[in-house]
């Protein structure tokens, strides 16, 4: 079973949306007549009666439609307009917050990249090698610097362990 064609029509010109509507009916009678045999003319006479009852009980129900106070549509209209500035302004926050979780990334690499350049250059100088022996040799002030730092690092959001 194929699912029924949902059609809505409206407008402000009440004679445009007369003649749209004349029309529609006309394909619409045009396309239920296509499919009785054409031989059979009592189920044809029978059909165009049905089809034609059909199309002005419609008629009358969007007339009524037509005629309804343009408020409620100019209201729907309204809060559709609401509904979409509202998309826009989530989206906006999303990405205003977006870009800023960027940002944090970025600065919090930066500061591991500074902290990485600094041990480097701190502890180049600390290292001593006796025979196949490595040792790191840190002053106290050296070693609080340190400590400062990779605490620092830990308590920036995104600090995985």
């Amino acid at each position: 079973m194929s699912e029924p064609i949902r059609v809505e029509l409206s407008g402000r010109n009440a004679e445009k949306f007369r003649q749209a509507f004349s029309d529609l009916s006309g394909i619409i009678i045009e396309g239920v007549m296509a499919l009785v045999p054409e031989e059979d003319d009592e189920l044809k006479k029978v059909t165009s009666k049905l089809v034609t009852s059909i199309t002005e009980i419609t008629a009358g129900w969007a007339k009524a439609n037509l005629e309804r106070p343009s408020l409620e549509n100019e209201e729907i209209i309204a809060r559709t307009v609401n509904l979409f500035e509202e998309a826009k302004l989530k989206r906006a926050q999303c990405e205003s917050q977006k870009i800023a979780n960027e940002s944090a990334k970025l600065d919090l690499m930066v500061k591991r990249v500074e902290t990485a350049l600094k041990l480097i250059g701190m502890l180049s100088n600390n290292f001593l090698l006796e025979g196949d022996k490595l040792t790191l040799v840190l002053t106290n002030q050296e070693l609080a610097m340190l400590n400062a730092d990779i605490r620092a690092l830990q308590q920036e959001p995104g600090y995985v362990d």
